[in-house]
């Protein structure tokens, strides 16, 4: 999935590929949804949300990156109201050490 639909596209944040390699999506989803982890595109979660697309949280990742220092970038970050943003801020914490996440739907929190 890294190689395919990430880093081709341009992705090229080496600590944002690691942890899009490290962190398995699957665990944000639903089972029944599971095989569609790694799929480029949305996957569904609970209260009519999406999972993003593999790209479009890599892409995040790297922009927030470039738009700070990268030390900084990484080191804290807190996301809010991203239907995602459980899964970046996880990434995030794998790749950093500390993340934090605020969402207004108290569900997918």
């Amino acid at each position: 999935m890294v190689d395919v639909q990430i880093a081709s596209r341009g992705v090229r944040n080496k600590r944002v590929l690691l942890s899009m390699r490290q962190i398995p999506r699957e665990i944000f989803l639903e089972r029944r949804f599971a095989e569609a982890a790694y799929e480029d595109g949305a996957v569904p979660i609970p209260e009519g949300q999406t999972l993003s697309h593999p790209y479009i949280v890599a892409r995040m990742l790297e922009a927030a990156a470039i738009a700070k220092s990268m030390a900084d970038a990484f080191d804290r970050w807190i996301e809010h109201a991203t239907p995602s943003g459980s899964c970046s801020s996880n990434r995030l914490s794998a790749a950093s050490g500390d993340a934090k996440h605020l969402h207004p739907i108290a569900t997918l929190f």
